[in-house]
């Protein structure tokens, strides 16, 4: 285990371990350490000084680079001004980049805290980015916590980009933990985070920007696959207007929003899907601050599930306060083989070998989805542990047999009186499925529907009892 150290005021002499010796920026230590044949390592920590900052103003990006074969064991850790370091910095020391024509560049794997990524050029062409994981064919780990990034430039590119851009993938993986990204521009990066081939965490994060709307916070790179998650982060501050751009074809991607704080105008997304594989975005108890905590939404090819507070079933799904149902609002490209999928619903069950019935309540307007519907229409998936030696699952459904089955109609009981909150013609109806745990467990329950271009209520609550 070696320590190393960086500083502006260092006099870039390797082996890097004083003040006085210290880099004189993250860049000139790596290379200098590769250099002298003792690169870092996974048991290796960068140590960088409170009051460095570094601004790289030629016409290259700053790139700092570690091995991408490490295992994130290799620390970069913003320190206050002393050797040995003992305490984190109160002002996050400085690396970054004022040349419009490129950007600051993190490859490898490593673990990152407490430091300022910052892009400073204002001009209107080139990069004007912080890019992480921008290797091809790689396979990087990369954590960062307690970070700020922030962009300035006018180009509409500015912003962030994640993961290889030139369409060679590899398994590339980030996590961002408590740390804020900045957009700070007058004109530019109106979408400013753009994903390529990545997994992405970002928990606790904050967007901010200073003086411009952001359209459209993400979208996916070009013929580009994605998994991003935010979680208990702050995406209030700056002004949102929309969260995932799904327009673009050629794209591919989950976006996934839980426990999120959002403006109280910004939209899940904007534009129309452009393919059966392409984007998937939901929001789980996603909003703003006006105290709502059961908030869904899925929007997909099939179409859109939407929490939805004015038409729902009596003693039905609750916070406790709101009851709710989701609505299922299909466009024309939904059938039997690509139906819209609901949300997992799990419930856990005493299983004993006792035979169990699990019933899902909805509701429509018969006088626009044409009367009663049926196993074609809408159906019940159910997960549970049928064997009492092992956890290997099994799934119950009352889907029409394809292709040979006769379809039949979903009964028109109800557990309880559906408030709507404008029908013509309410009919309330119940699918069920009969399954029989043979060992206590959770069980997962999903609602699809194949019932194109219409709208249906779902109770999302099961509703189990002994058959």
């Amino acid at each position: 285990m070696t320590n190393y150290y960086v500083d502006d005021a260092g006099s870039d002499t390797n082996p890097y371990d004083t003040k006085a010796k210290a880099a004189s920026s993250l860049e000139l230590l790596i290379s200098g350490l590769a250099t002298a044949g003792t690169p870092l390592s996974d048991a290796d920590t960068v140590y960088v000084l409170e009051g460095h900052s570094f601004i790289r103003g030629d016409s290259s990006a700053n790139t700092i680079t570690v091995a991408e074969t490490l295992d994130t064991g290799c620390r970069i850790i913003g320190v206050a001004d002393a050797v040995p370091a003992t305490a984190l910095a109160s002002t996050k020391p400085v690396e970054g980049n004022s040349n419009n024509a490129d950007s600051i560049k993190l490859n490898g794997s490593f673990y990152m805290r407490n430091m300022h990524l910052n892009h400073t050029s204002t001009g209107s062409s080139g990069s004007n980015q912080v890019r992480f994981m921008t290797t091809n064919n790689s396979a990087q780990t990369q954590v960062f916590e307690d970070c700020k990034f922030q962009t300035i430039g006018s180009q509409a590119s500015s912003g962030y980009e994640f993961g290889p851009s030139g369409h060679n993938g590899g398994c590339n993986e980030a996590t961002f933990i408590n740390c804020e990204f900045l957009q700070a521009d007058n004109s530019g990066g109106t979408t400013p985070m753009e994903f390529f081939n990545v997994d992405v965490l970002f928990r606790g994060c904050t967007v901010s920007a200073t003086t411009i709307t952001i359209a459209t916070l993400c979208r996916g790179g070009n013929e580009e696959n994605a998994t991003v998650v935010f979680e208990n982060c702050d995406l209030g501050t700056a002004a949102i207007t929309a969260l995932v751009d799904v327009s673009q074809t050629n794209r591919k991607g989950h976006y996934i929003f839980k426990n999120c704080l959002i403006g109280a105008s910004t939209s899940a997304t904007t534009g129309t899907e452009q393919g059966s594989g392409g984007m998937t975005v939901e929001i789980h108890n996603t909003d703003d601050s006006s105290g709502t905590n059961y908030r869904y939404e899925k929007h997909c090819y099939t179409g859109t599930i939407t929490s939805d507070n004015a038409n729902y079933v009596a003693s039905g799904a609750s916070d406790g306060t709101t009851t709710i149902s989701h609505s299922f609002v299909t466009d024309g490209t939904s059938n039997l083989n690509r139906p819209l999928i609901g949300p997992e619903i799990s419930q856990w069950v005493e299983g004993d070998g006792t035979g169990l019935t699990c019933t899902v309540d909805f509701c429509h307007d018969a006088n626009l989805t044409g009367g009663d519907l049926d196993n074609g229409d809408i159906w019940l998936e159910l997960t549970y542990l049928a064997s009492a030696s092992n956890p290997k699952g099994s799934t119950v459904t009352n889907r029409v047999e394809i292709p040979f089955g006769t379809v039949a109609d979903h009964s028109t009981a109800q557990s309880g009186e559906w408030t709507v909150a404008s029908m013509t013609t309410k009919n309330t109806q119940q699918m069920s499925v009969n399954f029989t745990p043979a060992q206590p467990g959770y069980v997962q329950a999903r609602v699809k529907m194949a019932l194109a271009s219409k709208t249906i209520y779902v109770d999302p609550r099961l509703v189990i009892t002994t058959t």
